[in-house]
């Protein structure tokens, strides 16, 4: 979970098939709120510990010198750890605020990485590369921001190499009956706005079952939705072709 609201698109809203189970939270982030300076103490080390899991997954996936896309890469913290655990990889991070992209550019300089990450102002739901441009597309922590993901879910399908795959992680809602205590559990790391927003995006994720429904009716068909922890759900695999 991103403490953070990810600029997506403000321009286009999907029909929200599950909105009356799920509490959307708004995909409109200002640049100010963009460059915060990120979580400390604990809620700092907590996020540390997920973006290190999440480095290690796609890791592991990754083939030699892969073309990675990270969709709603924010501050650049997934990319550019990626690029230190796996020098050979080239990761494209998109983004649509500008307070996000300024803080990642300078991540990438800072970290000496430059020439593995670029960052570069996109819309998930109208990618600017042409179909086939990657082996791996990536993104953790976006989907709750999205009132239906399915057309996000086309885009990546079509930018995917023939034998490109996914993986994608987000937050996962509970049942009614325990989203009080699952937020008292899982957001004991975060206090005050950053704890409110974490209670937002829980009310706002997807159930597996909804996640499978959605993945099945895009052009994912045939990726793997499956519980991770006690919080997240993912998405991985390759997509069955059709035709």
């Amino acid at each position: 979970m991103s403490a953070r609201r990810i600029t997506l698109d403000t321009r286009i809203i999907e029909p929200a098939r599950f909105a009356h189970r799920r509490v959307l939270v708004p995909e409109v982030l200002g640049d100010s709120e963009a460059a915060d300076s990120g979580p400390r103490g604990a809620a700092a080390s907590h996020r540390a510990r997920m973006v290190e899991g999440f480095v290690r997954s796609v890791s592991r996936r990754a083939r030699e010198g892969a073309r990675v896309l990270d969709v709603g890469a924010g501050t650049g913290e997934i990319a550019v750890e990626l690029a230190l655990k796996r020098p050979d990889l080239r990761i494209t991070g998109i983004d649509l605020s500008a307070g996000m992209l300024r803080t990642a550019r300078r991540r990438v300089r800072e970290a000496g990485v430059t020439r593995q990450v670029r960052m570069r102002k996109a819309n998930a739901r109208r990618l600017p590369f042409p179909g086939g441009s990657f082996d791996l597309v990536i993104s953790s922590s976006v989907l709750h921001h999205l009132p239906d993901p399915g057309s996000t879910f086309d885009e990546i399908a079509r930018v995917l190499a023939r034998r490109g795959s996914v993986f994608i992680r987000d937050l996962r809602r509970p049942a009614p009956s325990r989203m009080k205590e699952h937020i008292r559990r899982h957001g004991r790391f975060y206090h005050g706005e950053r704890r409110r927003l974490f209670a937002e995006s829980v009310r706002a994720a997807f159930k597996v079952s909804e996640m499978r429904e959605i993945v099945e009716e895009s052009r994912l068909a045939g990726c793997r939705v499956r519980p991770q922890l006690a919080t997240y759900l993912v998405i991985e695999g390759s997509p069955r072709r059709r035709g």
